[in-house]
């Protein structure tokens, strides 16, 4: 709590560390880490009445090297491919590798949520890189791409990757707005399975005490 009131851009800058060393049981550590914004921003309530999320514009800055955890498979080069092709065979081969990408944990095979984290970030760094504005982002094609690869995955690679697009809710940001905005694609658009995930992502994210990540909140007000 104490770097998060007198540190906060500390833990803006390298969320994506912090959160990959916490485990998935530590919500509130992870709530505490996501809720930190710049102290130059000033975020509304979410539950503000007139509030205009689609006036986010700021790009979040990053200084983890998320790019490292790529290297996988060269998952990046096949994430550039599609970037550049659009071509539909290149998101089964990514998922593919998504799914084999894997650890143990206390002897547990499960999602390397590392990998799948940096897939996630890499997709809305190159989606908001690209935008002429945020109208592009809330119509992006890249929300395809994101539907498909929750249709191909697993269940438990998928909910990883879902957890994943969560921990990119926080402060007021074009990550924040984009990801906002696929999550709740994914829920009118996919199946069953897939709202009921997200769904009860939401539910244990809220479920802890306070603080909770601004883009969290929206999210939820948004489902609601």
């Amino acid at each position: 709590m104490v770097i998060l009131l007198d540190y906060p851009e500390f833990l803006c800058d390298f969320h994506f560390n912090f959160v990959n060393s916490l485990p998935d049981h530590a919500i509130q550590l992870k709530n505490m880490v996501l809720a930190a914004h710049p102290r130059h921003i000033n975020p509304r309530s979410p539950l503000a009445k007139d509030l205009k999320v689609d006036m986010i514009s700021e790009d979040p800055l990053i200084l983890s090297n998320y790019e490292a955890y790529l290297k996988m498979g060269n998952l990046r080069e096949d994430l550039e491919s599609y970037f550049n092709t659009k071509k539909p065979a290149l998101i089964t081969e990514i998922c593919n590798k998504m799914m084999s990408a894997k650890e143990k944990i206390n002897d547990k095979e499960i999602p390397r949520s590392t990998v799948i984290n940096a897939v996630v970030l890499y997709i809305a760094t190159q989606t908001c890189g690209e935008r002429r504005n945020n109208s592009d982002l809330a119509q992006n094609e890249n929300l395809e791409l994101f539907k498909q690869m929750a249709l191909k995955l697993d269940d438990e690679t998928r909910l990883c990757l879902l957890n994943s697009i969560v921990n990119e809710l926080r402060y007021p940001n074009s990550h924040t707005f984009f990801l906002s905005v696929t999550l709740l694609f994914l829920f009118c658009e996919s199946k069953p399975i897939v709202q009921q995930q997200i769904a009860t992502i939401l539910f244990e994210r809220l479920q802890s005490v306070l603080p909770f990540p601004w883009g969290l909140m929206i999210n939820f007000r948004e489902l609601i």
